[in-house]
């Protein structure tokens, strides 16, 4: 599987609020969007703590993961966040989300996948992970509000040899350019 990342601050003289990580898990690998409420500072202290949070609990279930991001969260001023579980040897992608981020599986056809309404941090929402199957040659892509929410997935070459370029790409693309940005793309690899 290959990941890429990018993102990009509103305003270049402060921090970027919205981050995103991943990391390679037994089954598979685990892929977080954070989208700190605001920007500046504050923001991208409200999306450290939950990317830090879900880095050091990736084991948890869904649920009980955002359980505790909501109390890990409760000091900052919140976060957007979408969390997606890959699971290549099983063909299962399991999929959870508060707030304003945007995800799509793109294969055969592209699947829009939503989030529950709120803000992590202020109040324990307790959500239910959707769960889909997904092949070798499916890109996953997860962005926040800072991009257009239906992202333009126009041009997207799943055979680019430079993921983080073509993550890049879809940022450029899509972006606002009004609030703060981060695009997540992870390629399950052809057998």
């Amino acid at each position: 599987m290959r990941v890429g990342i990018a993102r990009a601050s509103a305003n270049a003289a402060e921090r970027c609020g919205d981050m995103a990580a991943s990391w390679t898990t037994e089954t598979g690998v685990l892929l977080t969007i954070a989208d700190g409420l605001g920007h500046g500072a504050d923001a991208a202290q409200a999306a450290e703590a939950a990317i830090a949070y879900v880095g050091s609990h990736r084991s948890q279930p869904l649920p009980d993961l955002f359980q505790g991001l909501h109390r890990a969260l409760a000091p900052t001023r919140g976060a957007a966040v979408g969390v997606a579980v890959i699971d290549p040897s099983r063909g299962r992608l399991t999929y959870a989300a508060i707030g304003n981020t945007r995800a799509a599986l793109i294969g055969w056809h592209i699947q829009r996948l939503d989030a529950m309404p709120g803000i992590v941090g202020a109040g324990s929402r307790r959500v239910t992970p959707l769960t889909l199957p997904c092949r070798p040659g499916d890109t996953l892509a997860l962005w926040t509000d800072g991009l257009a929410d239906r992202l333009s997935l126009d041009g997207l070459d799943p055979g680019a040899s430079d993921i983080d370029a073509l993550a890049l790409d879809l940022l450029q693309r899509n972006t606002k350019g009004t609030d703060d940005s981060c695009v997540v793309i992870a390629q399950l690899r052809p057998h």
